[in-house]
């Protein structure tokens, strides 16, 4: 999800501080900077005779790209970042006053949402329009409301999804 998310980040012009030289060494796409991790991740764990990615150059940049990955694009929501305070203020208000999600945990909701639908929600936040049911016909999360209404997100109880019942 890195790399996903530094191109993501790029492409939306999100940080102000461009530092390509963070992701450079892994590769000029997508494709060649997983390979590059993976590829490191496979030497040394046959050099250590188990599973590892700590010790290598490669794991040690990458290291170094996720940190400034979650101090310049991973921002907390705070009071200087009231514009992603907006959205999720916007989408965790519509998510408790639509009829259509009674019942549904919004966390719960916001974490089956695609990425796609929450970026699309984002844009009717930016328009200061709250969307109305109609214009989400087309989001995936509304043919599974049915089957959570009444769920709730238990984060000290590990959930095993093939076995996830209702309460």
């Amino acid at each position: 999800y890195t790399f996903s998310d530094y191109n993501d980040a790029k492409r939306l012009g999100y940080y102000t501080r461009l530092n390509d030289s963070k992701i450079n060494f892994f590769g000029s796409y997508q494709r060649k900077r997983v390979e590059t991790c993976m590829k490191a991740l496979i030497c040394e764990s046959g050099e250590q005779g188990q599973i590892s990615f700590e010790n290598s150059e490669t794991a040690i940049k990458f290291k170094n790209l996720r940190k400034w990955m979650f101090e310049t694009v991973y921002l907390p929501i705070n009071d200087t970042n009231t514009l992603q305070r907006a959205y999720l203020e916007n989408l965790f208000k519509f998510l408790n006053n639509e009829t259509f999600f009674e019942g549904c945990d919004p966390c719960l909701v916001l974490s089956l949402m695609t990425d796609q639908e929450v970026f699309q929600f984002g844009e009717f936040c930016k328009t200061a329009r709250i969307p109305k049911m109609d214009l989400l016909t087309n989001f995936g999360i509304t043919e599974i409301i049915p089957d959570i209404r009444g769920m709730k997100i238990d984060s000290d109880m590990p959930v095993n999804i093939l076995n996830l019942k209702h309460p």
